[in-house]
C-alpha cells in the first residue's frame, strides 16, 4: 500500500481544495489527480481504490492526501497512522457559523440536503441520528463545527507537533504566508513560482436532469455497479463524472445568512471555539461577528 507523507485531513468548506491545487502545481509533490480520498475514513472502500489513486506516481520527494471529512471522523487518524507512522496532518479552520451555512447550500445544490432552508436542516441536524454514511459526511452541520474534540481525538494517535493548523482567513488574505509556514511544516523549501488559485466557488446545477441521473439511485445506475468492472468503475466515477459534474454547474454567490440564526450559532459554539483558541494558543475573536 501506497505510504502517505502528509494527509490534508479538513474541514470541509474550509479551502482544502485551494490549498490542494496550490500544493499540485509543485513538482516535489505528488497529489492525485483526484482530490477526494474517503479510503480512511470508509471501511467499505477496496484497498485498490487507494493503489489505483496513486498509479501515477513517479519519483517525487513528498506524497501527499486529502479529504475534507476526514477529520470528521475519528478513525481516520488510526488508519493513517496504520498507513504511515511518521504521517504530517493538515487542517485547515474556518469559523464554523459560516462552514455551517456553506455546507448546507452546497448539499442542497447537490441534491444531498432536501431542507428548503438553513433553519429547516439545523433543526433536522439536531433531530436525526444518523447511520448511513453521506448523511454523516454532509449533513451533519453542527458537529462538524467541534473542531477542539476533532484535533484532541485527532491527537490520541498523532503527536499535536505533527499537526499543522491552518485558519481559512489567512488563507484568503495571506496566501503566502501560509504556503511558507506550511512548507516550513512539510520542511519543504518554499518555491516562489506557484500561482494563486480560488477553487471549488459556490455554484448551482445547470441542468438537474443530468445532476440526478448521476448522483441519484435509479435502475441504470444500479445495473452499472453490478456488471461493471470495479477498475472501469474508477475511471468514469472519478474522470468523465467529474467532469460533467464541472460542466453542469455555474458559479453564483449564497444568498446572505439570516441574522438571528447566525446569532445563535455563534452563541452555540463559543464555548467550543473558547477551547480551540487555548488549544492552538490562537485569537478566534473574529469568528463572534
Amino acid at each position: 500500500m501506497r505510504q502517505i507523507d502528509f494527509f490534508i485531513a479538513g474541514v470541509q468548506k474550509s479551502g482544502t481544495t485551494t490549498l490542494y491545487d496550490l500544493l499540485s502545481q509543485d513538482s516535489r509533490i505528488f497529489l492525485p489527480s483526484i482530490k477526494e480520498n474517503p479510503f480512511f475514513t470508509n471501511p467499505e472502500i477496496q484497498t485498490d481504490f487507494l493503489e489505483r489513486l496513486y498509479t501515477d506516481y513517479k519519483s517525487e520527494d513528498l506524497i501527499g492526501g486529502a479529504y475534507a471529512n476526514a477529520i470528521f471522523f475519528e478513525d481516520s487518524a488510526k488508519e493513517l497512522v496504520n498507513n504511515n507512522n511518521d504521517i504530517k496532518i493538515i487542517i485547515i479552520l474556518r469559523n464554523p457559523t459560516d462552514r455551517a451555512y456553506s455546507a448546507y447550500n452546497y448539499s442542497y445544490r447537490l441534491g444531498i440536503e432536501k431542507c428548503n432552508s438553513f433553519e429547516e436542516a439545523l433543526e433536522n441536524d439536531m433531530r436525526n441520528n444518523y447511520t448511513n454514511y453521506i448523511d454523516i459526511a454532509n449533513r451533519t452541520y453542527l458537529k462538524h463545527g467541534h473542531y477542539y474534540n476533532q484535533i484532541t481525538a485527532y491527537t490520541n494517535h498523532i503527536p499535536i507537533e505533527k499537526v499543522h493548523c491552518i485558519l481559512f482567513d489567512d488563507l484568503i488574505k495571506d496566501e503566502i504566508g501560509v504556503l511558507k509556514r506550511l512548507y516550513k511544516f512539510l520542511e519543504l523549501d518554499y518555491k516562489h513560482n506557484i500561482s494563486h488559485v480560488k477553487s471549488n466557488v459556490s455554484s448551482v446545477v445547470k441542468i438537474k436532469w443530468i445532476h440526478k441521473l448521476i448522483f441519484d439511485k435509479n435502475i441504470l445506475k444500479s445495473i452499472y455497479q453490478k456488471f461493471m468492472p470495479a477498475k472501469f468503475q474508477y475511471l468514469i466515477n472519478h474522470k468523465i463524472v467529474k467532469r460533467i459534474e464541472r460542466i453542469n454547474k455555474k458559479n453564483t454567490p449564497y444568498n446572505p445568512m439570516n441574522i438571528e440564526t447566525r446569532e445563535r450559532l455563534i452563541k452555540y459554539y463559543s464555548s467550543h471555539n473558547k477551547k480551540l483558541e487555548e488549544l492552538l494558543k490562537i485569537d478566534l475573536k473574529s469568528w463572534n461577528k
